[in-house]
């Protein structure tokens, strides 16, 4: 559909149940999620990009229910968020979230409180009509502070945001990946 995702829960010995569906919303679109512990409950949360309603939903989980409501945040008119990852941008031991926003040519950071709420995002732009499909993250300057690269399709370059430690980030730096190569996914290793 194009309003939900589907979760197979593992038993543990290398299989799983039927899958279990959840709404995202009617046409959200729904292009990529992350699993990880939001409110340090030691349960894994989600975060998904609804990439046709310009937000990302992050569903909690509890004891009383595998997955609870979706609760939203914007990504800003017309930013199609295609991709998100996770991290902890701040270096406060909470867990931060990075979106690529495609249409809106830009890259946002949404700093996390540790209870499952987040500050209102904040634009890193990755160049003109630059297309951010995916974003990775990782240390790939050795400073211990976590950085963010971009494989931005309709430039067909990727671009380097580097972390500084306390939640911003420093000028890009671009490098082709050829002409109309149109790059669609990216991994730091």
């Amino acid at each position: 559909g194009k309003g939900n995702i589907a979760v197979l829960y593992g038993l543990g010995d290398g299989k799983f149940l039927l899958p279990q569906i959840y709404s995202t919303g009617v046409d959200t679109e729904p292009s990529s999620i992350a699993i990880c512990d939001f409110d340090n409950d030691g349960r894994l949360d989600f975060v998904i990009s609804n990439s046709k309603k310009n937000n990302i939903g992050i569903m909690l989980r509890d004891s009383s229910q595998p997955l609870g409501q979706q609760t939203t945040f914007s990504t800003g008119s017309d930013s199609n968020p295609y991709s998100v990852v996770v991290s902890d941008f701040n270096d406060d031991g909470r867990l931060d979230i990075a979106v690529a926003n495609s249409q809106a040519n830009n890259i946002g950071i949404l700093l996390g409180y540790g209870n499952g709420s987040f500050a209102t995002q904040e634009i890193y732009p990755t160049g003109l009509y630059s297309g951010p499909k995916f974003i990775a993250v990782g240390d790939i300057n050795r400073d211990k502070h976590i950085d963010i690269v971009s494989a931005n399709s309709n430039t067909s370059n990727i671009c380097i945001l580097r972390g500084t430690g306390n939640g911003t980030f420093t000028i890009l730096q671009y490098y082709s990946t050829g002409q109309g190569s149109e790059p669609s996914a990216i991994a730091i290793g």
